[in-house]
């Protein structure tokens, strides 16, 4: 039985093939679009402000498969596990609403922070594990989220 709930979870963590294709960090994140869209559905059912728990929800969620995951996976931060990168996405979404440009620059955001790792985010993956893994994605979707703010504060 855990032999089937960790390969579950290595098949979650990857989204199936997706992470093992070119830029898999980039397929994952577009892989949380139809995932952004559906949990806005949820959030606007519960309200606006379960916006939080849901994603903090998804963040605990992550960990716990990743874990199980990489009892199959080595490695110590795996680029095919991409679980991180949806979480990502759904962190940097989870207040904006989801028009074109929001969604468009809140990609480009959270996949340019996710990539350079501004101010020392590559420092979290040192803690290791699963919440090395996603801890680095959720710090540069709060970044995203900021200059998604600055951004169309400025704009509009």
């Amino acid at each position: 039985m855990k032999k089937s709930i960790s390969w579950l979870c290595s098949q979650i963590a990857t989204l199936g093939p997706v992470g093992y294709l070119p830029a898999p960090g980039t397929m994952g994140t577009l892989c949380a679009l139809p995932v952004v869209v559906g949990l806005r559905k949820v959030q606007a059912y519960l309200g606006y402000f379960s916006g939080g728990l849901l994603a903090l929800g998804c963040v605990l969620l992550a960990v716990w498969i990743i874990n199980r995951a990489l009892e199959r996976i080595d490695g110590h931060d795996p680029s095919e596990i991409v679980l991180d990168e949806v979480v990502g996405f759904i962190v940097t979404m989870i207040f904006f609403p989801l028009n074109i440009y929001y969604l468009t620059l809140g990609f480009l955001y959270f996949r340019f922070f996710d990539i350079v790792k501004p101010l020392g985010i590559q420092h979290l993956e040192r803690i290791g594990g699963a919440w090395g893994i996603v801890l680095d994605d959720v710090v540069a979707a709060f970044l995203a989220q900021l200059a998604l703010v600055f951004t169309f504060d400025h704009i509009l």
